[in-house]
């Protein structure tokens, strides 16, 4: 009987834990409000610690909606919120052409799947960072 009592409680705080795994809340210390967002652009610079570049900039912009749009191959647009650092955009449009470059495609899954589940935000000196789960997508402000 304790053995299942143990096995039962210790299942029960291994599918609790399951729920923690997505959550992108993140305490940086400087909480990002939408008024540091609203208007500007921002480039693609780094994605998991390591320099991008393209021959076009990648840019995600912020309009004075809290709407989100971009670019990589493809063009995306998606309302955005912002809730105690992380941001979200729940749903998201996007035109459909295949990427010539397989590493632009896999840029164009990467960042709006971390947008859609909650990535977590910091904003230092116009670096954008956003994190979810193990990734890392760093953006610069344009000028």
């Amino acid at each position: 009987m304790k053995n299942r009592l143990f096995l039962l409680l210790a299942g029960l705080l291994i599918i609790g834990s399951f729920g923690f795994m997505g959550c992108a809340k993140v305490d940086t210390g400087k909480t990002v409000g939408s008024e540091q967002l609203i208007g500007k652009d921002f480039h693609l610079a780094a994605i998991d610690g390591q320099p991008f570049e393209w021959e076009t900039p990648l840019v995600m912009h912020f309009d004075e909606n809290m709407r989100i749009s971009g670019n990589f191959c493809n063009r995306y647009v998606g309302q955005a919120t912002l809730e105690d650092g992380v941001l979200t955009v729940k749903q998201m449009a996007s035109t459909k052409m295949l990427c010539i470059k397989s590493q632009l495609n896999e840029i164009e899954q990467l960042v709006p799947g971390m947008l859609m589940n909650g990535a977590a935000l910091s904003l230092d000196g116009g670096k954008l960072s956003i994190r979810q789960g193990e990734h890392e997508v760093v953006y610069i402000q344009a000028k």
